[in-house]
């Protein structure tokens, strides 16, 4: 018994939702896409994979600030301000966690001296 509706293969839609929710809450499209045609190992419903994931970018990019994938981040207090291209040393405060007898440089000192003092009373 098929199971054919007037609005066509019951199959199709899965698979298209499947691929709308993908590609829309990764907010990768063309990843959806080869992931469902890998998937059913079927070419004929790229068109309408590539319609329904686009869509379901376009609502998440427009409903959505983030990305759901940053968004635990975001709660946790670490701010992204460009998604996917931060350097997290950028935001990352250097502290001394050397042995003791090392000295560590205060806020308004660079690293580099105290190498360098560390270096001559090693030598000398």
């Amino acid at each position: 018994m098929q199971t054919e509706s007037v609005f066509g293969d019951p199959g199709l839609w899965a698979l298209i939702g499947m691929a709308a929710m993908m590609g829309g809450t990764m907010r990768s499209p063309l990843t959806a896409m080869i992931f469902a045609v890998e998937l059913t190992r079927d070419f004929n419903p790229f068109p309408a994979l590539l319609i329904g994931s686009i869509a379901a970018l376009g609502v998440t990019v427009l409903l959505m600030r983030r990305s759901i994938l940053t968004e635990k981040f975001t709660r946790r207090g670490h701010h992204i301000t460009r998604e996917y291209s931060i350097d997290p040393f950028e935001l990352a405060r250097a502290r001394c966690d050397g042995p003791e007898s090392a000295e560590c440089p205060g806020d308004h000192e660079t690293y580099y001296p105290a190498m360098q003092s560390n270096n001559q009373t090693k030598h000398s």
